[in-house]
């Protein structure tokens, strides 16, 4: 919709006097006082492998919501914004996680001007919403829970679903996928999922009363899809669409994802169960999980963290374990902001050279190639006139 422009022949191209216009009436006209500090937007957030990808395609399925898959363009840092002009921000965005290009989003890479971050998120989330003819726009993104408090800062009128799952089927999941993404074997990284887990239940604890913060246990979701999803809709302020509780074709949102909705002759779909896996975790990382679970029993409350039914009643993990997992954490954070600044800061020149030898992990594991189905589903509507 934006950016585009057409020849007397018809043909689609883009004109950057059109382009500079649509721009500057996207950014000031559209963008009034509510909109900037996110009105309309939503942030979908969890830990990785716990179930978000899952949540985003079933959100996705509701022909009013467009939710961008990790972008990470809120993960910038300030200083971002203000040194790049958006086209070349978009460009070094692009080379970084190829996500404007799976979001059908590369023309942005023509943007002119200069914008701060929250302005330009924002943009950038309307722009994709309003492709998909859709009201509701945002991104689901498990990285932004290390800094949920800052985004809500920055999005103060914007709305948080966090996904909650059992952090053993976490881990689990992380070191399954781990086992084929080389970028994940980073020392420390399950010991850092226990850390933004406890992030994620002091954010919920502390947001408790807040309407703007929903929490969903994937559990919950795997076992009553349609309760579920229908609460999700009315914090989303939309109408409950029974897509909502149907994987497109029947298939799993990620190819690593062996929950599946099994479709029937009825609207209400049922989520099979996985079948039974080899843990992959070590003993000792096991009575670590135990060890943090006691701790979270008796810091946060059960409302939060569902973990009072759970038996035993061990010792909480030591003031030294909690400094080591926690320097884990950091050293995994600034590594990811390295990489980070990396992107921003070296010539265009080196990153493309650099991505043409460093392909991104997920291409070479065969993750995540094929398109969205929610979103085909959601082009075969536009297409027949629903």
């Amino acid at each position: 919709m934006l950016f585009v422009a057409r020849d007397v022949a018809g043909n689609v191209g883009y004109d950057s006097d059109v382009m500079e216009k649509q721009e500057s009436e996207l950014m000031e006209s559209e963008l009034d006082a509510r909109q900037a500090q996110g009105e309309g937007l939503v942030f979908l957030l969890g830990l990785a492998r716990s179930g978000t990808t899952l949540l985003n395609t079933l959100v996705n399925q509701h022909p009013r919501v467009a939710l961008m898959k990790e972008c990470a363009i809120a993960a910038l840092p300030p200083w971002a914004f203000w040194l790049h002009p958006r086209g070349n921000l978009f460009k070094r965005l692009d080379l970084y996680n190829e996500r404007l290009e799976l979001h059908d989003l590369l023309e942005l890479k023509a943007a002119r001007g200069r914008a701060g971050k929250r302005t330009v998120c924002v943009w950038i989330y309307r722009t994709y919403a309003h492709r998909q003819d859709a009201d509701v726009g945002g991104e689901k993104c498990p990285q932004y829970i290390g800094f949920a408090d800052r985004l809500m800062r920055l999005f103060p009128r914007a709305r948080f679903i966090v996904i909650l799952r059992e952090i053993h089927d976490v881990c689990a999941g992380f070191q399954r996928l781990a086992a084929k993404v080389r970028t994940l074997r980073q020392p420390g990284a399950l010991a850092s999922l226990l850390h933004y887990q406890e992030l994620t239940y002091r954010f919920l604890t502390e947001h408790a009363t807040n309407p703007r913060v929903m929490a969903i246990r994937y559990e919950r979701l795997v076992a009553d899809p349609e309760a579920t999803m229908r609460e999700v809709a009315g914090f989303l302020g939309v109408a409950f669409d029974p897509e909502m509780c149907v994987l497109p074709n029947g298939e799993s949102s990620s190819k690593s994802n062996k929950h599946f909705l099994k479709w029937g002759n009825t609207l209400s779909e049922t989520i099979a169960a996985p079948k039974h896996r080899d843990d992959p975790l070590p003993a000792g990382f096991k009575a670590k999980i135990d060890r943090y679970k006691v701790r979270w029993r008796q810091r946060f409350p059960d409302r939060v963290t569902g973990l009072a039914q759970e038996s035993g009643s061990g010792l909480p993990p030591s003031k030294k374990e909690l400094l080591l997992d926690r320097a884990r954490a950091e050293i995994n954070r600034v590594f990811n902001r390295m990489m980070l600044a990396f992107f921003y800061l070296s010539p265009l020149t080196l990153l493309r050279w650099y991505r043409r030898r460093r392909p991104l992990s997920f291409h070479r594991a065969g993750l995540q190639t094929a398109p969205d189905p929610a979103e085909e589903q959601r082009g075969s509507r536009s297409t027949n006139g629903v």
